[in-house]
């Protein structure tokens, strides 16, 4: 799975190209995130995960091939962990 791939492990991150057709967040839902904290959260998490993803797609942009492979090992693992710790968070829940 790529970092971007990863960046969502909820499933997340559909499109066919990189990047591309990322956010979960769906209109109508204003009302009840406002009053619904964990709603809200996940809409806030999603905004996070969002922009991790476009600075990640930023920064791999600069980076020669070489270094693309490493920095792409580098955040896939990163991904793996967070997406490990979300998953044990909701099971505590």
């Amino acid at each position: 799975m790529s970092p971007v791939e990863s960046a969502h492990p909820e499933g997340g991150g559909g499109g066919g190209r990189r990047g591309g057709g990322m956010s979960r967040r769906h209109g109508g839902g204003g009302q009840r995130a406002a009053q619904d904290p964990a709603a809200r959260a996940s809409d806030l998490q999603a905004e996070i995960d969002d922009a991790d993803t476009s600075a990640w797609l930023a920064a791999e942009a600069l980076l020669q091939e070489p270094q693309r492979e490493r920095a792409r090992a580098v955040a896939e693992k990163y991904r793996e962990a967070l997406a490990d710790e979300r998953e044990a968070k909701r099971a505590r829940h």
